[in-house]
């Protein structure tokens, strides 16, 4: 078992990021096309459609990224940044995660890094190359040559 290093895993992240922000500015591309064809303003005089979409994108970013990160993680064994640097999630037992754990995985990673809490464990133990989200959910985050599914 080989354990990726952290700049591969930085690097599969922003891949990522770039995807599912693109993702989302699509969807509110199309939202802007379908519901407020060209020449209409965005909003109405009184703001109501502008608050309406306040509380809309934060949670329209959040799906996407979650979606994204537990269907791709469990079906595929990883993101399509993984997939790319050619980097593969896996549980304990080596073998691809259910989407159970992916989901818990993709969660807590989430909750960590808005406290920016998920690096912790690296900077006490380099050597095994682990964040704390996985280190919680019992996964490991291996080179694909070597992994066994």
């Amino acid at each position: 078992m080989k354990i990726v290093q952290l700049y591969l895993r930085v690097l599969a992240m922003i891949i990522d990021a770039l995807i599912w922000s693109f993702l989302f500015i699509s969807s509110v591309l199309i939202y802007r096309i379908l519901y407020h064809p060209i020449g209409t303003p965005w909003m109405d005089s009184d703001f109501q459609h502008f608050e309406t979409n306040l509380y809309l994108w934060p949670l329209l970013f959040f799906l996407l990224f979650i979606i994204y990160y537990i269907l791709l993680d469990s079906i595929l064994g990883g993101t399509i940044g993984k997939k790319l640097l050619r980097i593969t999630v896996v549980n304990n037992k080596f073998k691809k995660m259910s989407i159970m754990i992916s989901l818990s995985r993709t969660l807590i990673f989430f909750v960590l890094a808005i406290f920016w809490l998920d690096f912790l464990p690296l900077l006490f133990d380099k050597t095994r190359g682990r964040c704390l989200h996985d280190i919680l959910t019992r996964t490991y985050v291996i080179s694909a040559a070597v992994s066994k599914f």
